[in-house]
């Protein structure tokens, strides 16, 4: 083969390499970063940390005004009210949470597992509290839809997948596990 072709060859046989790399390399990451586990490792989850939940639940009661906690414990972190808590961080590094929301219809939301993206499903899995004596207003969103499983089988389809949608199982009182499916 003449050398002035070889060089060429290579680059475009390295760069097919590399963007099958890339693929491969993207697919196992969405696949572990979408994987739900099962509701009975989050009951478990939930059992374990109990207590971590009710006293995180607590500060958020004494602090209306907050409306989501990321991961590193800030509080709003994407307005100009925007600060950090350490207690919140502990709790939530306890957890193992990604974040807490709280929404107006007075739940709380404890996003542990499930990721996001403008491309792509959204699709998320954690411990909700909802107390009865919250704001009985119509829940803004869509509302939470109780079923006996968040296990893809058992949910609503909507072409192919799981219809978009807030899930919940009943833990124990005010307790559940949450799925909320966003296409």
């Amino acid at each position: 083969m003449k050398a002035a072709l070889k060089f060429p060859l290579y680059a475009a046989l390295a760069a097919v390499g590399l963007v099958a790399v890339a693929f491969v390399a993207f697919w196992l990451w969405m696949r572990w970063e979408y994987h739900l586990p099962s509701d009975k490792a989050a009951r478990q989850q939930f059992v374990r940390h109990q207590a971590d939940y009710v006293r995180f639940v607590s500060l958020i009661q004494r602090e209306p005004g907050a409306k989501m906690i990321s991961g590193n414990g800030d509080v709003d972190p994407y307005t100009n009210r925007a600060r950090h808590e350490p207690e919140y961080a502990d709790l939530i590094h306890k957890i193992s949470a990604k974040s807490v929301r709280v929404r107006e219809d007075g739940s709380i939301e404890f996003e542990l597992w499930g990721f996001g993206c403008a491309p792509c499903r959204d699709s998320f899995k954690g411990i909700r509290y909802f107390s009865p004596s919250s704001q009985s207003q119509a829940t803004v969103g869509w509302p939470p839809k109780l079923v006996t499983s968040l296990d893809d089988a058992n949910l609503p389809k909507d072409r192919g997948a799981v219809a978009d949608g807030l899930y919940v199982v009943p833990l124990s009182g005010e307790w559940s596990i949450y799925r909320l499916e966003i296409d």
